[in-house]
């Protein structure tokens, strides 16, 4: 079992060549039975042959030599890029949490729908109150979704300083969070709401379809790690 998981964590692009190269090869030997033709056939045919015995044992020299340091290395990193996976998970789940607690209304990541989103931030304006305090002062509604939302850019930085040891789909789906158009928005309105006269007091619906889909980003790095944990 740890042998087939090893070999399908290698290359898909390395796993398909050596698979069609294998039975290239059994379709060979099949060949080899029949007499050549025309002159000269048989000689390419060793050549062929040579070229796909090759192929197989680079794969081969690729498995012991690259993708078993490769998955020995990741075993080590594993709880590191755990704790910031969950982490970009953890934040998106308080945020859902907290806005829950103000509205009344249940905000699940796992079942959350863009009707949910839109009818629990209506209900919220940015300058209105936070579960945060800065100093001695409870922060707004804007600041509330900014902190989390550095906490979370802190994440998905420090995952992506450990790029060789991230898989293609892990990858993407943080590539998806650090450049959300939910955070460029938030950003925005953020450097905004630090002039007076561009305070704003309007309802938090303004970001409901971006936060949406940030949260729907959120859930696959959730079902991902909650899969890898069982």
């Amino acid at each position: 079992m740890k042998l087939l998981e090893f070999l399908r964590s290698a290359s898909p692009e390395a796993n398909r060549l050596v698979i069609y190269a294998s039975i290239a090869l059994v379709i060979k030997q099949f060949l080899n039975i029949i007499p050549a033709p025309i002159s000269g056939m048989y000689e390419f045919g060793l050549i062929v042959e040579a070229i796909l015995a090759s192929v197989i044992a680079s794969y081969l020299f690729y498995l012991l030599a690259v993708h078993a340091k490769e998955v020995s290395d990741r075993s080590i990193i594993q709880p590191y890029l755990d704790d910031h996976f969950k982490g970009i998970v953890r934040e998106c789940k308080r945020n859902l949490s907290s806005v829950s607690q103000q509205t009344g209304l249940t905000l699940d990541v796992a079942t959350l729908k863009l009707e949910e989103i839109r009818a629990a931030f209506s209900m919220i304006q940015g300058s209105d109150q936070a579960p945060i305090i800065f100093g001695e002062r409870n922060g707004t509604w804007i600041q509330y979704l900014n902190h989390y939302m550095e906490r979370t850019s802190s994440h998905t930085k420090r995952l992506l300083v450990q790029l060789p040891h991230l898989k293609p789909d892990e990858i993407k789906d943080i590539v998806n969070i650090d450049e959300c158009r939910y955070f460029w928005l938030l950003s925005s309105v953020v450097d905004m709401d630090k002039l007076p006269k561009y305070r704003f007091n309007q309802s938090l619906e303004f970001f409901s379809e971006e936060l949406f889909k940030y949260c729907q980003h959120c859930k696959k790095i959730s079902d991902r790690v909650s899969s890898v944990s069982v």
